[in-house]
C-alpha cells in the first residue's frame, strides 16, 4: 500500500479530509487512497506547513483549513517530532526565521524557504519522525 498526498485539505469534524476525494488525510499528511489531483508532500508542506514563533521557541505548524474555501477560518496545528530530530529540528527552524529577519523574540508566522530545510522535513515525515500533533 502507498502513500498518497491531497492538495485540498480540510479539517472537519476531528479529521483531516480531501475535499476533492473525500480521503481521510492521516498525522503525516498522507493517506491510502490515491487522489483524483494528486500531488507530492513537498507540495503540501508548501501550501499549508509554516514555522510560529512564539515565546521565544519556533515550531513547525500546519494551517488547516476550517472550510472549504481555505483561508476564511484555519486551525493552527503543531508538529510532534520524534526526540531522535527535536533538537536538529528546533536549530534548523531558529536558523530559518533568522534568514528571514526575524529572531525567537519576534513572535509570529514564516514560510519554510529554504528548499533543504523542506526537502528534510518531507523526509522526517515520510520517516515516521515527524507528524502533526492530532
Amino acid at each position: 500500500m502507498g502513500k498518497f498526498y491531497h492538495r485540498r485539505i480540510m479539517f472537519r469534524n476531528d479529521e483531516l479530509i480531501c475535499l476533492d476525494c473525500g480521503a481521510k488525510i492521516d498525522q503525516f499528511l498522507s493517506s491510502d487512497k490515491e487522489c483524483v489531483h494528486p500531488t507530492t508532500l513537498l507540495e503540501v508542506l508548501s501550501k499549508y506547513v509554516r514555522i510560529s514563533v512564539y515565546n521565544c521557541n519556533a515550531f513547525l505548524v500546519a494551517e488547516l483549513p476550517l472550510t472549504p474555501l481555505g483561508s476564511v477560518s484555519v486551525l493552527v496545528q503543531a508538529f510532534d517530532p520524534d526526540p531522535s530530530i527535536e533538537d536538529e529540528l528546533s536549530e534548523m527552524l531558529e536558523q530559518e526565521v533568522e534568514s528571514q529577519g526575524g529572531g525567537l523574540t519576534m513572535s509570529g508566522y514564516y514560510d519554510l524557504y529554504n528548499s533543504q530545510v523542506i526537502r528534510k522535513i518531507a523526509r522526517w515525515i515520510e520517516e515516521g519522525k515527524l507528524k502533526l500533533a492530532l
